[in-house]
């Protein structure tokens, strides 16, 4: 089976480039015979709205570039899959000057589509892809950010008679860039893409599980999701690129770590324990307190007068112990640790705040 995938991301290193080689790694596995198709590499123009392509020569554009292959291999396949991030609302540049160019494949005239929805003729019958998928990547949280763009690959599969298999939709991008946040999650959300393209191919549109795992949150809540943004993009700033290198200085930032150590207590291990936990990094002049009440967990900046526990230290140290990437005795050894208060309950941290988990 035919499948063109039309990907309409500019870089080729970013998320939803990660995200549609998995979902293509699915689909081969299915059994699809794939040819990627990079938009933004194409000489594609845009549209010039002139009707040429109905008028003066039926079918074909009057510009001379790129799309007329792409037209030839549009109507050759079985299915198509188009991958976007999610720009300014909607899919990217690419992709919607790809999908205005593809007039020259309708014909003059109307009629009713599904769902009442008039559409205009089709200039080649039996020929054209069956079937579309599609993936959306977007840098923000709020699903209404996202919706003009799948309204738009909905209505644009419908108009080109294809049935929709299925959008998938990957929100808060920065996130995936801090897998230390949620595991399990990540490795979920990786495996739905995967089968979301298996499914492509051999079913009739994506399930619903893959759907919604696929857009699963791995931040907390709001506050988190902009609070994770900032140092994101603070970081970015920096080296002047959003790019790998961001993401790890973003998922080793204390102002990160500090909020997933809170969200990663144990109400089984903390039930009976009231305690205030201060936090102190110097080299950064910042402070948080932990505050343990009987099962929950909560974090604020700033300090507490006589605190149970006081932790002194630089923040890559104690980002280092979040992270596991330190032992007991290494910890106890470096000089730059400092403790005041409760020692048995600095020994019970472990216990207290495990590595993340679903």
């Amino acid at each position: 089976m035919k499948l063109l995938a039309l990907l309409g991301y500019p870089r080729t290193t970013g998320h939803t480039a990660d995200m549609t080689e998995l979902f293509l790694q699915g689909a081969a596995a299915a059994g699809a015979d794939i040819t990627r198709v990079h938009l933004p590499s194409k000489d594609i123009r845009p549209c010039l709205g002139c009707y040429a392509c109905w008028t003066k020569t039926p079918g074909q554009c009057v510009q001379n570039d790129d799309m007329a292959q792409l037209l030839e291999q549009f109507l050759d396949t079985d299915l198509v899959f188009i991958a976007s991030p999610v720009y300014a609302f909607s899919v990217s540049a690419s992709v919607k000057i790809f999908m205005e160019r593809t007039l020259a494949i309708l014909r003059p005239g109307a009629e009713m589509g599904p769902g009442g929805i008039d559409r205009n003729r089709w200039r080649y019958p039996g020929r054209g892809p069956k079937r579309m998928a599609a993936l959306l990547v977007a840098g923000k949280l709020t699903p209404e950010i996202s919706q003009p763009a799948i309204d738009t690959l909905r209505l644009y599969a419908q108009e080109m008679r294809m049935e929709c298999a299925g959008v998938l939709v990957r929100p808060e991008a920065c996130a995936l860039r801090f897998p230390q946040a949620k595991p399990l999650r990540m490795r979920a959300i990786l495996t739905a893409c995967e089968r979301a393209g298996a499914a492509f191919v051999r079913q009739a549109e994506i399930p619903a599980e893959y759907l919604q795992t696929f857009s699963s949150p791995l931040l907390a809540d709001v506050d988190h999701f902009i609070r994770y943004s900032l140092v994101f993009w603070e970081h970015a700033l920096a080296v002047q690129d959003e790019c790998e290198e961001a993401g790890k200085l973003a998922g080793n930032d204390i102002r990160i770590l500090m909020y997933e150590m809170a969200r990663c207590a144990n109400p089984a291990t903390i039930r009976d324990l009231t305690a205030n936990l201060q936090f102190s990094f110097p080299d950064r002049d910042w402070n948080y307190v932990l505050r343990i009440e009987k099962g929950t967990c909560t974090i604020e900046e700033g300090s507490v007068k006589n605190p149970d526990l006081l932790i002194r230290c630089p923040t890559n140290l104690w980002a280092a112990v979040i992270q596991r990437t330190i032992t007991g005795p290494q910890l106890a050894a470096d000089p730059a640790l400092h403790i005041e208060g409760d020692y048995e309950l600095f020994r019970a941290l472990p216990r207290y705040f495990p590595p993340p988990a679903e």
